[in-house]
């Protein structure tokens, strides 16, 4: 791998982190029994809608399912790693 894929995994990686993170924290901040609970969770996962749409179907239906809808959001952000590394890789 040279330089350049490096540079953009390592940037690729980041970004989804950052990305699919808020969605997850956003995802487990929306009910009232999440002591990270707030008017702001509800926008967050709007902003990231793309990557927590199957989570957010999840635990709308069975609201006690957290780690399954975990499991999902590991597998969205390995997704989502994959699309902003291939995005990067044809702008360079």
């Amino acid at each position: 791998m040279d330089d350049v894929q490096k540079s953009a995994s390592q940037k690729a990686f980041f970004i989804s982190l950052i990305y699919v993170g808020v969605g997850t924290l956003c995802l487990l901040s929306m009910y009232a029994d999440s002591p990270l609970y707030g008017d702001w969770a509800f926008f967050g996962a709007l902003i990231t809608l793309p990557v927590t749409f199957a989570s957010f179907g999840l635990l709308y239906m069975e609201p006690e399912r957290f780690g399954l809808a975990l499991l999902i959001q590991a597998i969205m952000f390995f997704v989502m790693w994959y699309l902003v590394y291939r995005s990067l890789n044809k702008t360079k």
